[in-house]
């Protein structure tokens, strides 16, 4: 998760800004896409949205981690089920899980599935952040019918404002895999991520 960190502290630095373009609006959220990190994704968009929620960091992250709640929340997600949990060295301290997911896309998309590091860590300054990275490793096998996808980042940023809202930045990669043009698949994630937001 440190690595997850730093990269995700790195990439929605005010230096590196300039390295994202626009790519749309939609739902209150802008997003955009990272030219050079979509190519290094063989052509699967590295995005990043931006927008305010009227929630605190806490219901945002307790959100995230109630596994049993997210397919309610979210039609696309069939499961999430805990693998795993590696707590911190003291009571109160970020802790990560392994988590196994699976998705239902849609029309024209088989399930999709994986195996994340989600885990989170809180800044100095209130700055909360929830990170995900694939670690499926050589041996993973699909669910029958199903296709393994990769989420090379997965990170939201959630900045407190102190009336109630929050900032919410979201930098996500996820390598879908299978037949699907590249472009469909971008548009289809840069939709769903819009509406997670």
């Amino acid at each position: 998760m440190d690595w997850m960190h730093q990269q995700a502290k790195s990439l929605m630095s005010e230096e590196r800004k300039g390295e994202f373009r626009e790519y749309g609006e939609r739902n209150m959220c802008k997003y955009f896409i990272h030219d050079e990190l979509t190519q290094e994704g063989d052509g699967y968009g590295f995005f990043k949205i931006e927008g305010t929620l009227q929630l605190e960091p806490k219901d945002l992250l307790a959100c995230c981690f109630d596994f049993k709640e997210i397919p309610e929340i979210d039609a696309t997600v069939v499961m999430m089920k805990v693998l795993k949990t590696y707590l911190g060295e003291k009571k109160g301290d970020p802790f990560c899980a392994a988590v196994y997911w699976a998705n239902a896309p849609g029309f024209p998309f088989y399930y999709r599935d994986g195996v994340d590091l989600s885990g989170y860590k809180k800044d100095d300054d209130g700055t909360v952040w929830q990170l995900g990275v694939s670690a499926k490793g050589n041996d993973f096998v699909s669910i029958p019918g199903g296709i393994s996808a990769t989420d090379r980042y997965w990170a939201y940023k959630l900045e407190p404002q102190g009336n109630g809202t929050t900032n919410v930045t979201l930098i996500c990669q996820t390598i879908l895999n299978g037949w699907i043009p590249k472009f469909l698949s971008n548009y289809f994630v840069c939709s769903v991520l819009s509406d997670y937001m």
